[in-house]
């Protein structure tokens, strides 16, 4: 190749270069946390099951959620999808011998915000008592929130064991 034709290309390419760099979004700078308004629901919903509080619990969902658990029936959704749910694990815990039921919940391990939607997704931990024995399920609590109204509820919550210690 003679140095008309490597000027040529290089010309080209600087010229590419440019109109990309002018057609292509402008990079946004992402916090690396949700905002303290994002996390209110999610901490007030580990609160509320904490305190075994129903009534708590369903102010920090929409009126229609969607909840994924690991127990049966796996899934609960429509306007008593919490209510369900809530005595589905009150059943659940009984017949499986489990008292003492706590959980925590680390800074989220994965986020991202669309307008008045956000997903966050949490590393938690639910650690109780089975026939008096210390036990632990760790899993990924992943919530759907929308913003109506200025505020974030949870439109769906869906828990994923990630270790069970016995």
């Amino acid at each position: 190749m003679h140095a008309g034709a490597s000027r040529c290309l290089v010309v080209a390419a600087s010229f590419i270069a440019a109109v990309l760099s002018l057609t292509s979004a402008p990079a946004l700078a992402s916090p690396k946390m949700p905002t303290s308004a994002m996390m209110a629901p999610i901490n007030d919903i580990v609160a509320a099951v904490n305190a075994n509080n129903l009534a708590m619990t369903k102010k920090f969902y929409t009126s229609s959620p969607i909840i994924i658990d690991e127990f049966a029936p796996y899934r609960w959704s429509g306007p008593n999808a919490v209510a369900t749910w809530f005595a589905n694990f009150g059943a659940f815990q009984t017949m499986a011998k489990i008292t003492q039921g706590h959980v925590t919940v680390a800074d989220p391990s994965y986020w991202d915000v669309s307008k008045d939607r956000t997903e966050i997704i949490v590393p938690a931990t639910f650690t109780f008592l089975v026939g008096g024995k210390p036990a632990a399920d760790s899993a990924l609590w992943t919530f759907v929130l929308v913003n109506s109204g200025g505020s974030w509820k949870a439109e769906s919550s869906t828990w994923v064991r990630t270790q069970l210690t016995m």
